[in-house]
């Protein structure tokens, strides 16, 4: 351990004894100095080592508040915006909407359903920019939660309906920073397409008005690795799994057939095979009271937080199909 810096100060001062030292004790006494100098030096380096370390500790702290402070400011922003834009729907848009294809009036889709987000390419340009903010960290999904829980009560207004895997990994309404009442979520192991699966995606699209289905895989998904681990090992599929790994198989048959990673592969086919079964069914193939309504595939990486879209956009105003 290296001396405290007053004792080296009081080693270092003349001794002040008298009498001219001799040639061999005068040596001894510059080689005692200049350890001891060399010994000071080291000291303060430390202790400068530690004042700098103090300072970009502190400037370190002070820049952490800053940056939540900005955040904060940029999420009051957001959650006024949001605000302003609910106002505004309310003004020109009456509610509850009136029930439709049968199903009772419970609360109708709220002031926003057809305001905003309604036409499919509008709703996931907004679901890709709240995908930007996740990214980036810039998160306003708790932004005036109280204020939307209560505006939720009676009513919802999905922007889109998102049919994903049930990874504890996959938050959609996270992911897409959505508050409450945006998204209506049905989630399934491999995001399949699954008879209740379609039932509920049929209910958001008829009574609440939602015109854009998302199917969503992800990276590494456990239901399609483990799906491939028993193709691979050409064993069965467990009895109680069956329901949920069964559609995964052909999908997974083409991931292993297909060059490079197989896990990938089959995720991104049955992103395909799911779009395209939800596409050929009514009324998700065409339009309901002229609306477009688009399914659109998407594979969520872990890694990176980024959504990327698979095969063609959703249809907007001017390629309104007939259904």
């Amino acid at each position: 351990m290296p001396l405290r810096l007053s004792e080296l100060l009081e080693r270092i001062r003349p001794s002040g004894t008298p009498g001219a030292p001799s040639e061999g004790q005068q040596q001894r006494i510059d080689a005692d100095r200049a350890e001891e100098l060399a010994e000071l030096a080291e000291v303060l380096r430390q202790y400068e080592e530690e004042a700098d370390a103090l300072v970009a500790a502190a400037n370190e702290r002070a820049s952490g508040r800053v940056q939540a402070a900005e955040r904060e400011a940029r999420q009051i922003r957001s959650g006024l915006a949001d605000q302003v834009a609910v106002v505004q729907a309310e003004r020109t848009v009456s509610w509850p909407m009136p029930p439709t294809d049968g199903f009772p009036d419970r609360g109708g889709a709220g002031p926003t359903a057809t305001s905003r987000g309604s036409d499919p390419a509008d709703a996931l340009d907004l679901l890709l920019a709240g995908n930007k903010r996740f990214i980036d960290g810039d998160n306003t999904t708790c932004t005036d939660a109280a204020i939307r829980r209560a505006e939720t009560v009676e009513h919802q207004s999905p922007i889109a309906a998102i049919l994903t895997c049930s990874d504890a990994r996959v938050p959609p309404q996270l992911l897409f920073d959505q508050p409450l009442g945006h998204l209506f979520t049905v989630r399934i192991a491999g995001n399949t397409a699954a008879d209740p699966v379609v039932a509920s995606l049929i209910y958001a699209i008829r009574h609440l008005q939602t015109r854009l289905v998302v199917v969503l895989g992800h990276q590494g998904c456990g239901a399609v690795t483990a799906t491939i681990e028993h193709l691979q090992a050409g064993t069965d599929l467990p009895g109680e799994l069956t329901p949920v790994l069964g559609p995964l198989v052909e999908p997974c048959r083409l991931g292993l057939d297909r060059p490079g990673d197989p896990i990938t592969n089959a995720v991104e086919a049955n992103i395909d095979a799911v779009t395209s079964k939800l596409r050929s069914l009514e009324p998700l193939s065409g339009s309901i009271e002229g609306q477009p309504v688009g399914v659109v595939g998407a594979c969520y990486e872990l890694t990176t937080g980024r959504v990327s879209l698979l095969g063609p956009a959703p249809p907007g105003p001017e390629t309104v199909a007939t259904g």
